[in-house]
């Protein structure tokens, strides 16, 4: 269990300079009710940046997945605008932040996340006096961190057989889009031994996933027979050719 609450946020990278190991990210947005109920205040990161930045102890660092065992970098700059925290963020040389780097440029990384503890926080209630959100006004940070892709074939996927069209397709467009990348990273040398391993299950993994999922959105298509031999081929030559058809099968 972690001792310290974790908030994440998606599609933060502002900039990725591999000449210079830098990546420019978010961890945290301003002034929104995120999923916990709490909205950041702005200057909430302000005593924590001064005490325990770079221009501080120096003790905020660059995780993977919230791992102390697994710093990969650390800060540059630490900064906040109107969007948001970020960090300008240089990644050392040992090969866990070489990966994480390379999947920074291939757009791998999709999420950054921050662990803190509240220092100080303002609860804000409705008209009814019931609680409504939590304004975080000061918190102690001590990590930021990415959070790659990683394909789970535990987690569950959507309920098919319920959503609507427009639902189906906008997540079989990110399965399509993820497969893409982790194909064209696959194909990267710099990448260690132990995370092509995890590209190639990612990919399949993915593949599974879109396999079932069409299965059970278009089990009343006259085409299934067809759609199931398809599917199960799990090369990806397949997967493309599922793309390509998805329209004439609903």
């Amino acid at each position: 269990m972690s001792y310290f609450l974790t908030k994440t946020i998606e599609g933060r990278v502002k900039d990725v300079d591999m000449s210079k190991n830098t990546v420019t990210l978010y961890y945290s947005n301003f002034g929104s009710i995120d999923s916990d109920g709490d909205i950041v205040d702005r200057k909430a990161f302000n005593k924590t940046v001064k005490e325990w930045g770079p221009k501080g102890a120096n003790r905020i660092k660059h995780w993977k997945s919230h791992n102390p065992d697994q710093v990969i970098g650390k800060p540059l700059e630490m900064f906040q605008d109107s969007t948001g925290a970020g960090a300008v963020s240089w990644l050392g040389s040992k090969q866990i932040a070489k990966d994480a780097l390379l999947d920074y440029q291939e757009g791998l990384i999709t999420e950054h996340s921050f662990g803190y503890n509240i220092m100080d926080s303002e609860i804000i209630k409705d008209d009814n006096g019931k609680y409504d959100h939590q304004i975080l006004k000061e918190i102690k940070q001590f990590e930021y961190s990415a959070v790659a892709f990683g394909a789970n074939e535990h987690t569950p996927v959507v309920d098919f057989k319920s959503v609507t069209n427009e639902v189906a397709e906008k997540w079989f467009d990110d399965q399509f889009n993820t497969i893409t990348k982790l194909t064209k990273a696959s194909k990267i040398g710099e990448y260690s031994d132990e995370k092509l391993i995890g590209i190639e299950h990612s990919i399949l993994v993915i593949t599974k996933q879109i396999q079932q999922a069409i299965l059970d959105k278009f089990a009343q298509s006259t085409s299934i027979i067809e759609i199931e031999q398809i599917a199960a081929n799990e090369n990806f030559a397949a997967i493309n050719y599922l793309k390509q058809n998805i329209d004439g099968i609903k």
